[in-house]
This record gives structure tokens, sequence and C-alpha cells, in this order.
């Protein structure tokens, strides 16, 4: 088993650092779109300018996404061999169609990046958009594969055998619909989010004394970016708020040991609360927090007497870990710091903008992206050890997925080691591409 919790901890560590190159590269194609139309619209060149830059940039992280997914590839078939020789032949179409639409959003990013002088206007613009449907099609196919394995569908299983399988009913499963919708609009949320943090630091530099003029564009082109991102960034925190609200309601419906587990609701019953704080002591005895009556029935079935499953339903070695608890907690009371942030700031904004271009407010907003990605991070570390014991919840437990060689750990630190490396070039091919944008001389880019 301790071999077992270095190849999870490996794992999560490669999913962690390629999940930050994954969602701006999700993010990023959309977010330079809306910049580019509203360029176009308003004939705003130093706009246009602000959507290149950006789009270089998304062509730094698509390049170092790819190369972290590929690491995480590797490594999924090197240290956890037991989910693929179980179900490779189910899900290989996600990881199929994954490539493809990956190649897609690769082609045309070539296109739209080498003909930012050759081809203008609305034209242009429409290059990007395949960018954009390449990159959120590669997000729903490789989501669709971890959505299976929360719920497995689409497959005929006897004596622990897979006899017969229906790959496009595992890759457009409901759990997939669920899993797939919260995590990109949660993606195209903090993009948007690192837009809007972007122009307020243009705001805050000019209040330094500095030019009002940077690679982010002008005060001018700072306050159109602060008004559109800041609303769409709080549309889809609201939309993420909905789509974590039906996802509870499913989760509450198909995997209700995870909730369970989520909530510490050790037996089943009628008017369920939520929990908030609670530990296990040293004994495993669940020591219950702060408690409101009625909520989490509410919440997971529409009714506060509704009943809601607890962790009795199950054997306790079957529980997952309730260290989850914890993470929720943390994760939704960030939640509501990042909600009273942009909801703030943009209620500001429309009513009291003196208030909203404040320092401190600038800052907080500078804070929302960071914030955001905590959230984003925390949300699948719940949902991976929410589905433990199981690689393949329900039929697989992970120490049976795991690789039986244990030369593979001798050499895992390789993983981190290149993404520590990963991180680190990507940031500084990031601060070249900007100064490019910078220098007064800089060449066309």
């Amino acid at each position: 088993m301790p071999d077992v919790n270095i190849g999870r901890a490996f794992m999560g560590d490669s999913l962690g650092f390629h999940i930050l190159f994954a969602l701006l590269g999700v993010g990023l194609p959309l977010c330079v779109s809306i910049i580019e139309f509203i360029a176009w619209r308003r004939k705003d060149e130093k706009l246009r300018d602000v959507a290149k830059l950006w789009s270089f940039i998304a062509g730094v992280l698509v390049v170092a996404g790819a190369v972290s997914g590929a690491i995480v590839a590797l490594q999924m078939f090197f240290v956890w061999p037991g989910v693929l020789k179980f179900g490779g032949g189910t899900i290989g179409l996600g990881f199929t169609l994954e490539g493809y639409a990956f190649l897609v959003e690769a082609v045309f990013l070539v296109w739209y990046l080498r003909s930012w002088k050759t081809i203008q206007g609305f034209k242009h613009w429409l290059i990007g958009i395949p960018i954009s449907i390449g990159a959120t099609g590669s997000a729903i196919f490789i989501t669709s594969v971890n959505a299976w394995m929360n719920h497995p569908t689409g497959m005929t299983v006897v004596n622990g055998v897979i006899t017969s399988s229906n790959p496009m009913a595992a890759l457009f499963s409901e759990t997939t619909l669920y899993e797939a919708s919260h995590s990109i609009l949660a993606y195209y949320m903090i993009t948007a989010l690192l837009i809007t943090a972007s122009a307020a630091w243009v705001l805050i530099r000019s209040r330094k004394g500095e030019s009002g003029e940077s690679a982010f564009g002008s005060i001018a082109t700072a306050h159109t970016l602060l008004r559109w991102f800041g609303a769409l960034s709080l549309i889809l925190l609201i939309g993420v708020a909905v789509l974590g609200d039906l996802s509870g309601k499913y989760i509450a419906r198909e995997e209700p040991t995870k909730l369970a587990a989520l909530e510490m609701l050790e037996k089943t019953q009628h008017g369920a609360p939520a929990m908030i704080g609670g530990s296990v002591d040293s004994n495993g005895t669940i020591q219950p927090g702060i408690e409101i009556p009625g909520v989490l029935s509410f919440l997971a079935t529409g009714d506060f007497n509704g009943e809601v499953k607890g962790l009795d339903q199950v054997p306790r070695h079957l529980w997952p870990p309730l260290v989850v608890h914890t993470i929720f907690d943390i994760k939704m009371l960030l939640v509501g710091v990042l909600a009273a942030i942009v909801g703030g700031f943009v209620l500001l904004y429309a009513f009291l903008r003196k208030w909203a271009l404040s320092r401190p407010v600038l800052y907080a907003v500078i804070a929302s992206p960071g914030i955001a990605t905590i959230v984003m991070e925390l949300g699948w570390v719940m949902t991976e050890i929410g589905r433990q014991p199981y690689a393949v919840y329900g039929y697989i437990f992970t120490k049976d997925a795991f690789t039986t060689s244990h030369s593979v750990l001798a050499i895992a630190w390789i993983f981190p080691t290149l993404y520590i490396f990963l991180t680190l070039a990507t940031v500084l091919a990031i601060r070249v591409t900007i100064k490019k944008f910078i220098a007064p001389e800089r060449e066309e880019v």
C-alpha cells in the first residue's frame, strides 16, 4: 500500500500541474476571440494588439499543455496499467477523439498566429473559432474518461471482465455531461478573471506613475476589458454555481458514498444536515462540526426532508478518506470569497466606479484568478479522493490498478522534475513573448 500511495501522490502532482496549462489552453482561445471581436467592431487597434498578445501566450500554453498531457498519458500507462487493461476498449474512443480535437486546435492556432498581418478583421476572427471548438472538444473528450472512472457506463461486465462495450455510451454519459460542463465553464471563468486581472494591473501600474501603456493595453483598453470580462466572469461564476448544484444532486443520486464522505454523513437519514467543520478522531469516529438541519437534504433532493444516503450504506473499508470533507469546507470558503470579490467588483463598477477602481479592490481583482484556480484544483482533488478506494468505481480497486513493477517507482521522481522544468520553461517563454510586445523596436511577431 505505501507504494500505491506514492503512485497516487505522483499522479496527483502530475494532474495538478497539467490542469494549470490545460485550463488556459481551453479558456484563452474563447477569450481572445471575444477581445478580437470587440476590437473589430470598434476598429480599436490597441485592443487588437491585446488580443494578439494573449493569442501568442495561448500558443505557448497549448504547447506546454500538449507536453504535460503526454507526461500524464505516459504515467497512466506505466503506473496505472490496470485501468487501461480493464476498460481500454471502452474509453479508448475518448482518448482518440481528444487527439483529433487537439489536432484541429493546433492546426488552426498556427494559422491564426501566422496571419495577424496578412488577414484582417472578421476573416481573421473566423479562423479563431475552430481553435475554441477544438480546445473545448479536447477537454470534453478527456474529461469523459475521468467521468467513466467515477461512474462506469457503456459496458457489460461478467466475472470482472468486460464482455461487450459501447464506447459512445461511455463517452456521452450523463456523468460526462455534468462533469465536463462544470469543469469547462470553470476554465472559461478562470481565464476571464485572468483577463480582468491583467486590466486591473494596467490601472494600478498607471497609478504608480508608470506609463499607462503596456503590452496588456492602455488605460482605455483596460476599462473596456474590465467592463466586458468583469461582467463575463460574474455570469460564468453564476453558471458554475448552478452547474455545481446540479452536479451535487446528480452525485447524490449516482455516487451517494462520495456525497456522504464530502459531508461526513455517517447515517442515512431524512432531513440530513449540512456540516461545517468536524473531524475524525484517532479511533475513526466522526466528531461533528456545526450542523445546519435539513440543508443537505434540500441541496441533494430539493426537499428539506428528503432522504440522503450515508456512509452506513457501504462497509467501512469502502469509505473514501474523510479528509475530503475538510477539502470541501476549504473550497466552499474560497468560493464565498471569490463570489464576494467578483460580484462586489461588478456592482461597484456599475454604480460606484470610483470605489471599484480603488487600489484595494483592484488588488482583490488581481488575486481572484489565483483563488479561482485553487478552488478548481480542490474540486478535482475532491473528485479523485471521493472515488477511493476505487480506480474505476465499483470494479477496480486502486491497489489493483497499480503497476506490479517496483522499478517504476524508482524512477517516478522524473515526473515532478519534468513538470518543474516545464513550468520554468513556460514562464520564461511567456516573459519573452511579452517583452517582444513591449520593446519599441520589436520585430513584428
